[in-house]
Parts: structure tokens; C-alpha cells; sequence
């Protein structure tokens, strides 16, 4: 068997070798090549305007997200607002206490004309409690504790208002009566019987005694209350107390089933002169003094 003959190269008409002519790809693989790659993201339809959904998501979750801060905020506000309509709780309230307070509108209109003052007082964390409770104590010195306190749920504050008990009992020198309080302000005029145990006290000085006025420096009151206690404690019935005119640093006692009186120096300490007092009285026996003792000389004892 004889091998292949060698293709003889083609010749043009002249003789040469004919030039070669590379064959153009076939119509099928020019199909395929020209497919898209499904594993490549389709640019086609995000260039046509059909875009997945996420913008839309982003939007209505940034619109739940400020929806939900207000509500948040809202809830805030409810709790820490504070209404200047307050609630009056009156305690520790007798019977004489009665005659000179005001009834509870009249110190919740008091209190809520200090609330609506200022915004911050609209809140319960900037409120001003303490300066309030002060304003309330200045106007009303019937009060002798005023305390505001606020629901941590609700909105309406709560003002617990206890009235001053009188310390003394204030005659005029034309026989009107007066409570006063420890401050020395004159708290209300009195027609009832007075309590036992509170001093009372004639002013023939003359003074104009006024309700809601200071009739008393409070020293003179402490100094009374201060030689109440010790009369009591040593078991010697007052028998009156009298501020005499034109001496502003005496103090008259009477003494029960005694004639004389005893002088007492009113800047001077009271328990001291007490004492002087009480020792001088028991080492008298029955010589009595007829008019007067008068323990207002540090260390000394006059008589007569």
C-alpha cells in the first residue's frame, strides 16, 4: 500500500501559490457566542428601570424609627409633666387649728400661681419644690410645715400642709385674744376656750395685734415657752404672764395663790433667772414679799 501523495498547493492563473483565506466562524457559534451569561446580574432590566425594592424598605424603616421616638418621646413628657392643678392634704389638724387656716382652695390657688410661674416648674425633675414650699410658708404663717411631693405615674402634685399649733395666747389691752405661733405672727382672733398647757400672755403695751402680722419677736416667744417648761417642771402654777408698758425688756409672772409678782430681764437667759427665782422662794420659807421679785440683775435677787 502506497502512502498518500502530498496535496499539491493550489496555483492562480499565473502559476503562484493562492493566497489563504481564513473561514469566518460558523453561524452556530457566532448564536452562542453572542448569548448573555446568565450568571452575570441581567443589566438589562436595572438600565430599564425595574429595580429591586430596597430604597422602598429604607424608607418605611426610617419612617417607623421617627414614629417610634415620638411615642417614645411622648411617654416621656407624660410622665415628668407636672400640672399646676395641685391636690391639698391638711394633717395634724385640732380643733383650734381650725379657726385660723384657710380652707384648701385657697392655698391650692396659692400653689397653683406658683407653679404656672415658670416652665421649669411644669416638670417634675426641674420643678422648684423647695422654693415654692418657702413662698407658701411666707404667705400662709398659719403653716408651720409645707412639703410637695408628685406621683411617679401621675401629674397632679400633692401639697401636705400642717398647721401651726399656737405657742401663746395674746391679750390686747382691750381684752382681744390672739393665737400666735412660735414666730410671734398672730395666726387668727379666738372665741373658743383656750387648751391647758398654752401660756397666755396680756400685752398692755398698746400694740396694734394684726392676723398675718408679727406682733412678738420670736426671742420673746422662745423666752416665755422657756419659763412655761420650767414653772411645769417644778410644779408651780403660772398665774399670768404680762408684757407691761414701756418696759420692752420685761416679762411680769404672776405665781398662783401668790401676791407678788416677778421680774424677769427678757434679753437675759430664762432658765437661769428661773432658778434664782425657785432657789430664792424656797429659802424665804413663809416670809413672803408682799409686792414683787425681781431675778433681772444677773446673780442677784431684789425683793420688796
Amino acid at each position: 500500500m502506497h502512502p498518500p501523495k502530498p496535496r499539491k498547493p493550489r496555483l492562480d492563473g499565473v502559476g503562484r501559490r493562492a493566497p489563504f483565506k481564513r473561514e469566518s466562524p460558523s453561524s452556530t457559534f457566532s448564536y452562542y457566542a453572542k448569548r448573555p451569561d446568565e450568571s452575570r446580574p441581567n443589566l438589562d432590566r436595572r438600565q430599564s428601570g425595574k429595580l429591586p425594592s430596597k430604597p422602598v424598605k429604607s424608607n418605611r424603616l426610617r419612617f417607623s424609627f421617627w414614629v417610634f421616638l415620638i411615642i417614645i418621646v411622648a411617654c416621656i413628657v407624660k410622665v415628668i409633666y407636672l400640672s399646676s392643678d395641685p391636690r391639698i392634704e391638711i394633717v395634724d389638724q385640732t380643733k383650734l387649728s381650725k379657726i385660723y387656716t384657710h380652707s384648701p382652695s385657697d392655698y391650692a390657688t396659692a400653689t397653683a400661681k406658683l407653679l404656672s410661674g415658670g416652665i421649669a416648674n411644669h416638670f417634675k425633675i426641674t420643678a422648684d419644690t423647695s422654693g415654692i414650699e418657702a413662698r407658701l410658708k411666707s404667705q400662709f404663717p398659719e403653716l408651720a410645715q409645707v412639703s410637695i411631693t408628685y406621683p411617679i405615674i401621675g401629674n397632679k402634685p400633692i401639697v401636705y400642709l400642717s398647721p401651726a399649733q399656737p405657742s401663746l395666747i395674746l391679750v390686747s389691752n382691750v381684752g382681744q385674744r390672739f393665737a400666735v405661733n412660735h414666730s410671734g405672727f398672730a395666726l387668727a382672733p379666738l372665741g373658743v376656750s383656750v387648751p391647758d398647757g398654752i401660756p397666755v400672755v396680756t400685752d398692755d403695751s398698746g400694740a396694734d395685734i394684726r392676723v398675718g402680722k408679727r406682733v412678738l419677736p420670736s426671742s420673746t416667744i422662745e423666752f416665755i415657752e422657756a419659763v412655761a417648761y420650767q414653772f411645769k417642771a417644778a410644779k408651780q402654777p403660772l398665774g399670768g404672764i404680762i408684757l407691761p408698758k414701756d418696759l420692752p425688756y420685761e416679762l411680769d409672772v404672776q405665781i398662783t395663790g401668790r401676791s407678788y409678782i416677778v421680774k424677769f430681764n427678757l434679753q437675759a437667759d430664762a432658765t437661769e433667772q428661773v432658778g434664782r427665782l425657785l432657789a430664792s422662794i424656797e429659802s424665804m420659807g413663809s416670809s413672803m414679799p408682799s409686792s414683787y421679785i425681781d431675778v433681772r440683775v444677773p446673780g442677784r435677787v431684789y425683793y420688796k
